[in-house]
Order: structure tokens, then sequence, then C-alpha cells
């Protein structure tokens, strides 16, 4: 009924754990793909010699990693090779709740136009100790309606802990250059109307120094200034970028998504945003009016970067934060 993708590298310390709790479901997967981008410490000897030990009816399966693709193509490459019904993201160094894979199961049972589903997920230290949850971390709010605008703002769909429908999945291959792909596969979703959630922590989703992306805790002083530190600046910059990356991939994948209004609303928010940090994200510019523009940022931003983007104007323009064109129009 369902594959499991595993992307490793260097997972060596707790890739043992995460597999245990893959084939210690309460429904079983049919197979789990695990595709090792290059790894440099003992990751895939562990693997290897856990498939060898392993005496159950999961079947596993190893795909070829002569070459390092970075996480995205990683996560691209084992998509391709999925070939049951459901596809579950996985990552190398996470803990599976028993009835994790069960429990989304039967919500697609439930839900079958959702294509993509995710849930909450408890927060962990090294050791499995509890120190938080996912969507208390990142302010999600369940009652509110999942929307194209909420995921512009932020990112609010974490890979580990989704379930695709795999048509779904490999309709969108090949996966963006450097957009992650849970926020690639969320986005479409949400556009197209077909992703939902389950409300339970259904992953103990780990937190430590190699985590790629994870969830950082700060003491309040350090919230406070930390916006405006200039390593903040470049973090909004990238985060505009994926939604440039994003609306432009989506009018290549999805049909008449470039016609729609949500893609000449991000497209009016975009050409505001790039006024602020002297970026050409779109050569049209002067098709778009000021109120359109004005209307499109105030719908498409988070509220809180308001006066941050006030205040990255002065950086950019006063203090000559280098002016980088993305155009692609």
């Amino acid at each position: 009924m369902y594959d499991v993708i595993m992307a490793t590298y260097n997972g060596e310390k707790y890739v043992v754990e995460q597999l245990d709790s893959i084939i210690n479901q309460t429904i079983k997967p049919n197979t789990v793909i695990i595709r090792d981008d290059c790894s440099t410490d003992n990751t895939v000897k562990i693997i290897n010699d856990y498939i060898k030990k392993y005496t159950g009816d999961v079947n596993f399966e190893i795909l070829d990693s002569t070459k390092n693709l970075g996480y995205i193509k990683n996560f691209e490459a084992l998509a391709k090779a999925a070939r049951s019904e459901f596809v579950f993201f996985c990552d190398q160094d996470d803990v599976w709740i028993n009835n994790k894979a069960e429990t989304f199961l039967k919500r697609a049972e439930e839900k079958p136009n959702v294509n993509l589903l995710f849930s909450d997920a408890r927060l962990v230290d090294d050791k499995l100790q509890n120190i938080g949850f996912l969507w208390e971390n990142i302010k999600f709010d369940p009652t509110q309606e999942l929307t194209l605008p909420r995921l512009f703002k932020k990112s609010i769909v974490t890979g580990a802990t989704m379930l695709c429908r795999r048509d779904f999945l490999q309709s969108l291959i090949p996966f963006p250059e450097n957009l992650p792909h849970d926020l690639w596969l969320s986005t479409c979703s949400t556009y197209e109307g077909s992703i939902d959630f389950c409300n339970d922590q259904l992953v103990k989703y780990r937190q430590h120094s190699n985590n790629q992306i994870g969830v950082k805790r700060s003491h309040f002083i350090k919230k406070i200034v930390t916006p405006f530190e200039p390593d903040k600046i470049k973090y909004r910059i990238a985060h505009y970028r994926n939604n440039y990356l994003t609306n432009e991939s989506m009018a290549t994948f999805l049909l008449g998504y470039s016609n729609s209004k949500e893609y000449h609303e991000i497209k009016s928010f975009l050409i505001f945003i790039g006024k602020i940090y002297n970026i050409n994200f779109y050569k049209c510019a002067g098709k778009h009016s000021f109120t359109q523009s004005i209307k499109a940022y105030i719908k498409y931003n988070d509220k809180k970067n308001v006066l941050f983007n006030m205040i990255d104007l002065i950086y950019v323009h006063i203090f000559g934060i280098k002016k980088e064109s993305v155009n692609e129009d």
C-alpha cells in the first residue's frame, strides 16, 4: 500500500533507530527505498548490515549513489523510484510513532481527493527527550484555512511529516532546483485544494547540530536582536527568492496557473519586494500598478516582516547590499 523513501547522508548515529521505527509500524510498508548521498561515514555499511540481518516481510531497495545530489535531488531520485499508491518521506535521524502510517493511511482513505497529508511532530533532542512540538514552534494554527498566501508567508509543511499520493508526487518531477521539495509539493497541492493534515504528533523530529532543516530555539533577547542582523536580511531575501522560484515553477507545471489570479498577485507582490531589496525578480514591473502591488504585498507577506522590510530597505539602499538579479521572465 505504501513505500517509504529515505534520503541519507552521514547518518550513522541515528539511522538504525529510524529503520527500527519503520519496520515496527502497525501497518508495514511494501518497500523502504534508500539512497545515500555519498556519505563519508559508515552510514552505507550500517544500512547494508541492517538489511542483511533483517528477516521480516518489508522489502528494501538501495538506489545507486555514485554522485552527491544534495537533499532535494536525492529525494527526487527516490520519488521517481516509488511504486506504491502512497509515499512517505523519511529523514534518517527521526523516529516514527508506531501508528504513524496507520493514522495517515486511514485519513487518506477518508479523503480520496487529498494528494498530500502532513502532521504535527514532537521535537526531541539527541537522546529523544521531548523539547516541544513542531506546530507550536512554527506557530501553525490548524483552525485556519490552508491557502496559498499562507504558505507564501511561511513554510508550514515539514517533509519528514508528509505523505503523498504517488501519481501526484511523480507529476511534479523534476523538483525545481534550489527549492525545498516540501515547499514545492505543499504549494502545488494547496493551489489544487488537495492538501490536508493530521493533528497528531506522529514523528519524533530530532533537533541537533547536523540538521539541514530544523527548528532552533533562542532566548527572548536574541529573538529581538537577530531580525536586524545582516544574516537575517539574507535569510529574508532567500525566502522571497523561494517565493519567486515557486511561482514560476508552478506556472511551468500546473495547467492554467500562469493565467491565474494567484500567479499575477504573487508577481505583483514580488515586484514590490524587489524594490525594497533592489532585486529584479521581473522585467515587466511597469505592467503592475502600485496599488496592485501594495494589496498583494499585504496579502502574501507575513505581518512581522513588514517592519523588517522597512528596516532592510535602509540597509539595502543606504548601506549598499549588492544588487542581484534573478530575472528569468
